[in-house]
């Protein structure tokens, strides 16, 4: 199941043309739109526009170099692969630019190499939210990520005088039961596994003697699990039985980098709890591929075929999702970003790649 990081997005309007590039060399790189004003569009529209199923959109991103008279400027251009847009809701790839190395008879050769990842947008009104799937395409550097689409979106929409915004969800409080809570209450769903995992820490002094000597077990047997709870069969984890238990271990994921918790649902997909407190949350993967395929709306028996009622508990063990699959999930993930903050990214400065 992909993991992904979500992030809130505006467009926001612009009273002068967004200038990525000096106007002269911008024109021999063949990319420079001539701005005009579209005053019948909504915003939400014009970010709509660049988007058709199935075409690929070229973003252009700014390369610079040293600095004084020495300073150089190029563009690093990124496909994406548009693989469906519908209802307002975009699914598309994100080629990365690497190169790879080989060596053939004694000879080290170089190759272009595009690892991709998947970016879930929701651009239905009110809604505004970027899901960039984690993965080593980009070296699971999402924030990268986003700033890419940020910047190659805004020049895409200098016609429209308007820039893209887009910023981190952060959670505000480090309770970990009201997201659980709300899944399995509101969304009548279930815990399916309990996982605490290692990324690169150490094996620290912390009240829990039982998660330190874990901890130390997992790191000299090289895992990254300390350990995982499975529900038997089609039955759910017994949270009441542990509740004291993950209360403490949550606690610690917080305030020591190096943990994550992972609560796995039956519906919904993964949960993942820890230091940083970001939006992130697992994707089933027959989502992303009906949607793809446009199975993602199934003919509803009763009510409105776009409707984003919840479903009844007998739809939801046919449809976890209802009618809608991707659409109803990112309705439910729209509840559960409601108890985060918006936060700005902050991001290394660029360098081209080597060549």
């Amino acid at each position: 199941m992909p993991l992904f990081n979500f992030y809130s997005f505006e467009l926001v309007p612009v009273n002068q043309p967004i200038d990525l590039f000096s106007s002269a060399e911008a024109e021999a790189e063949g990319v420079v739109a001539e701005p005009q004003e579209v005053p019948d569009a909504s915003l939400d529209a014009r970010l709509g526009s660049l988007f058709t199923t199935g075409k690929q959109l070229l973003l252009h991103t700014l390369i610079q170099r040293g600095s004084g008279r020495n300073k150089t400027s190029e563009w690093e251009k990124y496909t994406c692969d548009v693989l469906r847009h519908e209802a307002g809701v975009v699914l598309l790839t994100i080629d990365n630019n690497k190169v790879k190395y080989t060596t053939v008879n004694k000879k080290e050769r170089s190759n272009e190499h595009h690892p991709y990842c998947h970016v879930v947008i929701d651009n239905r009104p009110d809604r505004g939210i970027i899901g960039i799937e984690r993965n080593a395409a980009f070296d699971s550097r999402t924030d990268r990520v986003a700033d890419i689409l940020r910047e190659g979106l805004t020049y895409e929409l200098r016609p429209y005088r308007c820039q893209l915004l887009i910023r981190q969800l952060k959670k505000r409080s480090s309770d970990f039961w009201p997201t659980v809570t709300l899944l399995r209450n509101s969304f009548q769903d279930g815990v399916k596994q309990i996982s605490l995992d290692l990324e690169g820490c150490d094996a620290a002094d912390h009240t829990n003697q039982m998660l330190s000597l874990l901890t130390s077990f997992a790191k000299r047997a090289k895992a990254d699990t300390v350990v995982m709870v499975n529900a038997k069969g089609d039955g759910e984890v017994d949270l009441d039985e542990v509740y004291d238990d993950m209360t403490q271990i949550a606690a610690i994921c917080v305030a020591q980098k190096g943990y994550n918790l992972s609560v796995k649902f039956r519906h919904f997909g993964v949960y993942r709890y820890g230091h940083d407190l970001l939006a992130q949350f697992g994707v089933d993967d027959q989502l992303l591929t009906q949607f793809d395929q446009g199975v993602s709306r199934l003919p509803a028996s009763t009510g409105d075929l776009f409707s984003h009622e919840l479903p009844s508990t007998e739809q939801t063990e046919s449809h976890p999702f209802g009618t809608n699959g991707l659409l109803d999930w990112l309705d439910t993930l729209h509840k559960l970003l409601k108890d985060y903050e918006h936060d700005v990214i902050q991001i290394r400065r660029k360098r081209s790649r080597r060549k």
